[in-house]
């Protein structure tokens, strides 16, 4: 079997330091968003820190949304009130689909006329955010969304 994952363990990686584990994770900002580059470097998901104060929802809110911003697949949970919270912070919302459909549809049309970069309602769209929409609609598709 391959790697399918790169997962940060937080709370392991400040044991190792020495480091005191903070509510905003101000001490893993920096391992974080370098666990989703390398992740991604290589082709692996990248699967964020688990948040162990599990009865806090707002703040597994917050880090979930913050972790799927920065580019991480997917989260580590420990509760069941967990898993809704993870679950739709990292998959597309509807308006996530309608946005990179759309990109893709006028992409489409722009690459059979021959243009490069077009605009979407005064917005430059080029490769990286054509990139961005497949991204969401792979998503989307791995989970049944679209």
């Amino acid at each position: 079997s391959t790697t399918q994952a790169l997962i940060f363990g937080g709370d392991d990686y400040a044991a190792a330091l020495g480091a005191t584990r903070t509510p905003d994770n101000s001490e893993l900002h920096t391992a974080r968003q370098q666990v989703v580059m390398y992740a991604k470097a290589v082709g692996l998901q990248a699967i964020d820190i688990v948040n162990i104060d599990f009865t806090n929802l707002e703040s597994m809110e917050r880090e979930s949304l913050q972790g799927a911003q920065w580019g991480f697949t997917g989260k580590q949970v420990i509760h069941p009130k967990q898993v809704r919270i993870a679950q739709e912070a990292f998959s597309p919302s509807e308006a996530d689909i309608a946005w990179a459909s759309r990109i893709i549809e006028e992409f489409e049309k722009h690459e059979a006329a021959g243009t490069g970069a077009f605009q979407i309602d005064g917005t430059m769209i080029d490769a990286p955010t054509v990139k961005q929409a497949v991204d969401v609609l792979e998503r989307a598709g791995l989970m049944d969304l679209s």
